[in-house]
C-alpha cells in the first residue's frame, strides 16, 4: 500500500544537471565541464520544456537533453551540436532543430519541426550545493500578511516555493547565486513566468526574498538538532520553531508509510512555524539516521510501534522550557491517519492533532481499494459502482482504527480529498460521521471536492494529474490556521 503523508508524497520536482562550467560553452579550452542549461520551445500552441546539458571540445558541442515533463526528466544524447562563435545549433533527439545565438548566459532563437517552425529559449542554470539551499528554507511575509514558503524538492535538488494563501507552488530553478525562475506550473519551469531573488544581509545571510518585485521579509525560526530515545530505537531530527523564548505550541510530524526524513516535511513546517507553532519531525525508524527497521506496512505491530515513536517525541518536547507542555498536539497524513489516533488515544500528553488525507476505515477495506485504483495510477480509475461492489461486504480485516477514534476526547482536524484515489473518502467521512453521532467528540472534517490523496487541486485524483498539479485545493491552509487559532488553546497563566 503507497499511503503517504501529505507533506512529503512523492510528487517530485525535474532534476537539473548539476555541472556548471566556469567558461561559456564557446571557451577555447579542451574540455569544458558540462553546462545545465533550462527553457523550452513554442511551436505553435505546445509548448515542451527541455532541460539540456552541453560540453564543449574546442569548437565541438556534445550534449543530452530531458524533452517535456517528468518527475525526473530522462535524458538522451543530443543528434546533432555544434557551436560557431556565439551561433548555436542542436537537433534534439525527436528531430527538433533548434538554431540560435548565445548571449552570456541565455541562447535564444528559432525552433523547426515537421509540424511547424516557432521560437525557443535556455537559461544557463547555475545550481548551489543543497547545504547552501537549505539555508534559504524559511517562511517569509510579504507586506499584506500573506506568508511565501521555500524548501526543498523531494529530491534534495531544488528549492520550490509555496504561497500559502493561495496554495499555488512552483518548482525554481537557479540561474544565479542568488536568483531563480519558475515557470506557470510545479514542474515545467518554462515559460518562465515568476522570478525569485534572495536577499542578503550584510553578514550575507538570507534576510528576504523578492517575487516578481515584491519584497518578503523572512520570518525569525530557529532550527535545532533532535534526538530521543522509543525503547532501544533511536530517533533523530531536528525541531523548527518560532525565535524567542515561548513557551510554544508544537506538534510531532508522524510519517506515513514512506521512508520520510526530518526534511521531507518542511512544506508543513514552515507553515506551522509561521503560524507560531513549533514542529518536531524526525527520521523515520530505519531511515536516515533513526535506527531501528523501517517497515512500509500497516500491520497493527507496526502502526503500535510508529505510535510509540510519535509520543517518544511527545515526551522530548515535554522536557523543554520553550515548549508548552499543554498544547502538543500530533500532525501527519496518509498511513498516519492511523497511527495518530493510536497514539492519541494512549497518551493524556498529546492536547490535540490535524490529520491530511489519513484514513479511518479498517485496513483491509483500504487496502482493497488501493489495490481497485493501483494506487491511483489506473485510468481510467473505478467507477462508484465497481467500488462498492468491491468493498460491499469485505470484512474489517486488519487494523480498525474506530476503538481508538471512539476514545478521542481531544481537537482532532481531518481534511481529506473528495477525489482522492488512494484513500477511500467517503467511507472514511461515514465512519467519522458514526463516531461523532455518539457525542463526546471534537472532531472537525473538511472534505475538498478537487483535492487528491497530496491534497493538490486535480479533476479525478488519479496520480498522473498529481504529478502536474501545481496547486493546493483553495482553503486547506486558511482551514487549517484558523481551526488552530480556534483550538490549540492559550497558554495557561
Amino acid at each position: 500500500m503507497r499511503l503517504r503523508t501529505a507533506a512529503a508524497i512523492a510528487v517530485a520536482a525535474g532534476a537539473f544537471a548539476t555541472g556548471v562550467s566556469s567558461s561559456g560553452v564557446g571557451a577555447a579550452r579542451a574540455t569544458a565541464p558540462a553546462e545545465a542549461w533550462v527553457g523550452g520551445y513554442a511551436i505553435g500552441s505546445a509548448h515542451v520544456v527541455l532541460h539540456v546539458a552541453l560540453s564543449a571540445e574546442g569548437r565541438r558541442l556534445r550534449g543530452t537533453a530531458a524533452v517535456g515533463i517528468a518527475a525526473r526528466p530522462v535524458r538522451t544524447a543530443l543528434r546533432q551540436a555544434r557551436l560557431e562563435d556565439d551561433h548555436v545549433s542542436l537537433t534534439l533527439g525527436n528531430g527538433t532543430l533548434l538554431d540560435g545565438r548565445r548571449s552570456g548566459d541565455r541562447i535564444t532563437g528559432t525552433a523547426r519541426a515537421r509540424n511547424g517552425r516557432g521560437r525557443f529559449e535556455l537559461l544557463r542554470l547555475r545550481p548551489s550545493a543543497v547545504d547552501e539551499l537549505r539555508r534559504a528554507v524559511g517562511a517569509y511575509r510579504f507586506a499584506d500578511g500573506t506568508v511565501a514558503g521555500l524548501f526543498l524538492d523531494p529530491f534534495e535538488e531544488s528549492l520550490r516555493v509555496i504561497d500559502y494563501a493561495g496554495g499555488d507552488m512552483r518548482q525554481l530553478a537557479q540561474i544565479s547565486e542568488d536568483g531563480f525562475v519558475g515557470g506557470s506550473r510545479l514542474l515545467a519551469p518554462w515559460p518562465f513566468r515568476s522570478r525569485v531573488e534572495l536577499v542578503r544581509d550584510p553578514a550575507g545571510q538570507v534576510a528576504a526574498l523578492r517575487r516578481d518585485g515584491r519584497l518578503a521579509a523572512r520570518i525569525p525560526l530557529v532550527v535545532e538538532a533532535a534526538a530521543f530515545q522509543n525503547g532501544d530505537v533511536r530517533l533523530a531530527g531536528k525541531l523548527l520553531r518560532p525565535q524567542g523564548p515561548g513557551p510554544f505550541p508544537a506538534v510531532v510530524l508522524v510519517h506515513g508509510s514512506i521512508r520520510g526524513t526530518r526534511d521531507s516535511a518542511d512544506l508543513w513546517g514552515v507553515f506551522f512555524a509561521a503560524q507560531g507553532v513549533a514542529m518536531l519531525s524526525y527520521d523515520k525508524r530505519g531511515v536516515g539516521e533513526s535506527t531501528g527497521q523501517y517497515v512500509r506496512s500497516a500491520d497493527e505491530a507496526n502502526l503500535r510501534a510508529l505510535a510509540g515513536d510519535a509520543l517518544a517525541g511527545v515526551a522530548w518536547l515535554r522536557q523543554r522550557a520553550d515548549i508548552d507542555a499543554a498544547r502538543i498536539g500530533l500532525v501527519g497524513g496518509s498511513q498516519a491517519g492511523w497511527t495518530i489516533p493510536l497514539a492519541a488515544s494512549e497518551s493524556s500528553d498529546v492536547a490535540f492533532a490535524a490529520i491530511q488525507s489519513g484514513p479511518a476505515m479498517p485496513v483491509g477495506r483500504q487496502l482493497a481499494y488501493n489495490a481497485l485504483t493501483r494506487d491511483g495510477a489506473r485510468v481510467p480509475p473505478p467507477t462508484d459502482a465497481e467500488i462498492h461492489a468491491t468493498l460491499g461486504g469485505l470484512p474489517d480485516d486488519g487494523f480498525d482504527p474506530r476503538p481508538a477514534l471512539q476514545a478521542l476526547r481531544i481537537p482532532v482536524i481531518w481534511q481529506l480529498g473528495g477525489v482522492d484515489k488512494r484513500m477511500y473518502t467517503p467511507e472514511s467521512v461515514a465512519k467519522l460521521d458514526a463516531i461523532s453521532a455518539g457525542g463526546g467528540h471534537d472532531f472537525t472534517v473538511h472534505v475538498y471536492p478537487a483535492g487528491a490523496h497530496s491534497l493538490r487541486e486535480t479533476r479525478h485524483g488519479l496520480l498522473s494529474e498529481e504529478l502536474l498539479a501545481s496547486r493546493f485545493v483553495p482553503g486547506v491552509f486558511a482551514d487549517l490556521a484558523a481551526w488552530l487559532a480556534s483550538h490549540v488553546r492559550p497558554p495557561h497563566p
